[in-house]
């Protein structure tokens, strides 16, 4: 059976390949993938796990993502949005199914805070229309209004 099908897009690789592709393409093993969510920005997706490896594409915060292969530092995954294939960054996903999202980033973008204090170094930043689920509202900080994200950080 011939592998033909665009590595980018379809989780296969010589020794693993996404459950879904049985019969379409050869593997030793295949996975069915695990559900998680990005918990950065913008996580960048490489087309192998070494360093300096070609860069693809990015995943989101909150982008849907099925985990295949996981090590220390690296996991090999697809994004249920638009079916990206890469590693990413382990710290830059949370495994399990995530809250559903409450909320989009309506502006251009948002930084996260680890309090909700506008002086305090930024976690992160959340590009538009990043889902985000918010755990809690009204929180007050000299006049300015924060949200508690679920898992973390305020807005």
């Amino acid at each position: 059976m011939a592998n033909s099908l665009d590595k980018r897009l379809n989780a296969y690789r010589d020794d693993l390949a996404d459950i879904r592709l049985k019969g379409r393409v050869a593997a030793p093993r295949y996975a069915e993938g695990k559900p998680a969510r990005v918990t950065v920005g913008r996580a960048l997706v490489h087309r192998a796990p070494e360093p300096g490896a070609a860069l693809d594409t990015h995943y989101h915060y909150g982008e849907r993502i099925r985990v295949f292969d996981k090590t220390r530092t690296t996991a090999w995954c697809q994004s249920e949005e638009d079916g990206y294939v890469g590693y990413i960054t382990v710290r830059h996903l949370a495994l399990g199914n995530p809250p559903t999202p409450t909320h989009p980033v309506a502006n251009l973008g948002a930084y996260t805070y680890p309090v909700p204090e506008l002086r305090a170094d930024p976690l992160d930043f959340l590009p538009r229309h990043s889902p985000v689920a918010v755990a809690e509202t009204g929180i007050i900080t000299r006049d300015t209004e924060y949200a508690r994200l679920d898992p973390a950080g305020f807005v």
